[in-house]
């Protein structure tokens, strides 16, 4: 994943994923991946993973520590802090998910 020195320094962490759910077909009431699937269709780009011979790599990053430890316990993402370039923050337990195509010709499917 790119940028990985940035996002460390931001607290970003990087979460376990399933290429499973990489897949971005399926039925129309479907909604995992927001419809995406009716899009990378239109414009003929593959909806598979690289795990079934897609082009489709996803990630999935996090705003917190969900493994962060103290002498009580787990620390909830509401008591985790960081520092970056000098200024203290709090995360904001965000989760992203997305996917990155990973092909070099032009023709995609």
């Amino acid at each position: 994943m790119c940028c990985q020195g940035e996002l460390r320094a931001w607290y970003w962490t990087e979460a376990s994923y399933s290429q499973d759910h990489c897949y971005f077909g399926g039925e129309p009431s479907d909604t995992r991946a927001h419809h995406i699937g009716n899009a990378l269709d239109s414009l003929g780009l593959n909806l598979y993973p690289r795990s079934l011979g897609g082009h489709n790599t996803c990630y999935s990053i996090e705003h917190y520590d969900e493994n962060a430890r103290n002498d009580r316990g787990p620390v909830p993402a509401e008591e985790q802090y960081y520092k970056a370039y000098g200024q203290d923050y709090r995360v904001c337990a965000l989760l992203v998910e997305f996917f990155q195509k990973k092909k070099e010709s032009q023709k995609d499917t």
